[in-house]
């Protein structure tokens, strides 16, 4: 019972291999455009001594193409298994189409998680608030104690004193 078991298994496999095959490529293609995405992503890639922006797009417009056209294929012939056997090849549990898309809808969801975690942990980080920021102005504006001006005299003349010189008039214009 188990031979025949075992024997079904692998027919199916070998009459559908070229499926298997691709779905595994793709797979593998798909690990590979993440962990891209994933480098691609860090700011200091730019400092990377032999960073190339330009080799960066050709291998990010490559990993595209081969997922682009891996995907299709597998489509193409989960159709034609469908019309085959009169009924859906299923990865995972779902038909082609759906697991694709499941597979796009989840990482695009780990992206914003990130995004998201990135910004709450931006957000959470000692930083000045707007009271600590004035008061530190203010300090910053207080006058120097050798130099004090003041308003002595006629209208429009100031007094400046400093310890190296006497006071003189300074007349406004």
């Amino acid at each position: 019972e188990h031979e025949k078991e075992l024997e079904d298994i692998n027919l199916y496999y070998v009459h559908n291999e070229q499926l298997f095959v691709n779905l595994a490529n793709w797979h593998e293609a798909w690990a590979e455009y993440r962990e891209f995405q994933r480098q691609a992503s860090d700011p200091d890639r730019f400092k990377r001594r032999g960073y190339s922006a330009v080799q960066e797009e050709k291998q990010r417009k490559h990993l595209e193409f081969s997922l682009k056209k891996l995907q299709d294929t597998v489509q193409q012939l989960g159709k034609d298994y469908e019309q085959e056997f009169g009924h859906l090849f299923l990865v995972e549990g779902v038909p082609v189409q759906d697991f694709f898309n499941n597979e796009k809808e989840n990482y695009s969801q780990e992206k914003e998680l990130e995004k998201a975690r990135k910004q709450l942990a931006r957000g959470q980080t000692p930083t000045m608030s707007h009271a600590q920021a004035t008061t530190k102005r203010l300090e910053m504006s207080a006058k120097t104690p050798g130099r004090q001006q003041t308003n002595l005299g006629k209208e429009g003349e100031i007094k400046i004193s400093t310890p190296f010189r006497p006071a003189s008039g300074i007349h406004k214009r």
